[in-house]
């Protein structure tokens, strides 16, 4: 007897990626909705000049964070996915002591540039302001490491719904002290220093729910990891996190930082302000939709292609399916939606970010796309394509603005560039294709 719509329907729910996308989503939402509310209470509180300043604060510590990314992060949610499919006690403990020793040395890089953040934004011409203020950015990215570590762990056990707890009371509790002390009239620092306030204010309980949930796993004690942390053996993980680091420097950090330096250097705050605005609202569709699927298929892949590998290009079929199509759904509907509300909602001197939005907003779409070739990339090893790719692309995309910007204004020029480094990533797409049609060498053995 044929299954009902109902009957697969609620197989469908049942499935654990579905359900797993389905609570993240929820999470997302919630953090969508929080990070739309702090745009515009930050915009208003601020007004256009201070809220580039602020724009400007925050990519400049993001460009240092440059030289202490060293993949770990995305690394350790790849490996340490795979080590616990194959239930090898002895790579888990691997992976976590290469995770602490990539961390150890990314604090040092950032206590180095804690002290020279002043004089480097002198160097490049920046306001000295800007470096004493990309200070209070820099420290909170030290403890960042404390909750990575956790949300891996728990995503681990499929404790989803807690991680996305955990992650929006931290962006609420920030946001309401950055709101308290712009009515106080603390300025862009005040933003900045809610948001480490409330992140010093989760270290501790993070790194207790973290330790309960390692021990429940039989994973080993912080304790152990950082006893052994000066021996050898993370050699190989660590040459793929630096691979991993490459292509999320290029893809997480000169884009979209190098874009807003480069506005602050050429025109005025407020025409950054009008940018980072823009983006943010172009992307609200991809934020809304691809951090559940991503989060989930960064585990999920490489967990299919350490057991199953035959069905790995079925499930990446199916997904590339709903990424896409939703992601057009929510595309379509902004276009339609934000342009009335822009100056309703944030004032009418941000009027001008409009034009500017319904630009770049295509880049959703494409971006969807990589939901399944970034993680399959990274399970065959060929992280080197990511980055070859990501880097081609923003070398290119800064070329084409400043030839555009000889003939048009600023900000259009500024946002074909963005749109031309999204479309330039498309080559990965058509590169995993070209794997999967010449398989040859091609090998989802990930112990190599």
């Amino acid at each position: 007897m044929p299954l009902t719509l109902r009957d697969r329907l609620r197989l469908f729910i049942h499935i654990p990626f579905v359900r797993g996308v389905a609570t993240f989503q929820v999470g997302t939402v919630v953090m969508t909705i929080t990070g739309f509310v702090s745009s515009v209470a930050y915009a208003r509180l601020l007004g256009l000049h201070e809220f580039g300043i602020y724009a400007a604060v925050t990519a400049f510590a993001g460009l240092l964070g440059l030289f202490t990314s060293y993949g770990q992060e995305t690394a350790t949610i790849t490996f340490l996915s795979e080590a616990v499919g194959r239930r090898d006690k002895k790579s888990i403990a691997l992976v976590l002591r290469y995770f602490l020793q990539a961390t150890s040395l990314s604090t040092l890089v950032y206590i180095a540039l804690f002290l020279l953040a002043p004089v480097i934004a002198v160097a490049v011409g920046s306001d000295p302001r800007i470096g004493m203020l990309a200070r209070l950015v820099l420290l909170n990215a030290v403890l960042q490491p404390v909750n990575v570590l956790l949300f891996i762990a728990l995503q681990l056990q499929r404790r989803i719904a807690l991680v996305a707890f955990l992650e929006n009371a931290l962006d609420i509790i920030q946001l309401v002290l950055a709101v308290i002390l712009l009515l106080l009239g603390w300025g862009v620092a005040g933003i900045l220093l809610a948001q480490l306030t409330g992140m010093l204010a989760a270290v501790p309980l993070f790194l207790f729910l973290y330790t309960r949930s390692a021990r429940a796993q039989g994973f080993p004690t912080l304790y152990e990891s950082v006893s052994r942390l000066h021996t050898s053996g993370t050699g190989p993980y660590a040459r793929q996190g630096l691979w991993i680091a490459l292509d999320r420097s290029i893809s997480g950090n000169l884009y979209p930082n190098l874009f807003f330096v480069l506005l602050n250097a050429t025109t005025t705050p407020a025409t950054v302000g009008v940018f980072r605005i823009a983006l943010r609202l172009a992307t609200l569709p991809l934020s809304l939709l691809m951090p559940s699927i991503t989060r989930m298929t960064a585990v999920s892949i490489p967990r299919i292609a350490a057991v199953d590998p035959k069905h790995l290009l079925r499930s990446c079929r199916r997904v590339l399916a709903g990424a896409v199509g939703l992601s057009l759904l929510a595309t379509i509907g902004a276009a339609i939606v934000a342009p009335p509300l822009i100056p309703l909602v944030y004032g009418a001197e941000f009027a001008r970010v409009i034009p500017i939005f319904l630009l770049i907003l295509p880049i959703n779409i494409i971006s969807s796309m990589h939901v399944v070739t970034v993680p399959i990339l990274r399970v065959l090893r060929r992280v080197w394509a990511i980055t070859l790719t990501n880097g081609g692309g923003i070398v290119l995309a800064m070329g084409l603005y400043f030839l555009l910007v000889r003939t048009l204004p600023a900000l259009p020029s500024v946002g074909l560039s963005v749109l031309f480094f999204h479309t330039f990533s498309l080559l990965l797409f058509v590169y995993v294709w070209f794997l999967y049609r010449h398989r040859k060498g091609v090998s989802l053995n990930t112990h190599d």
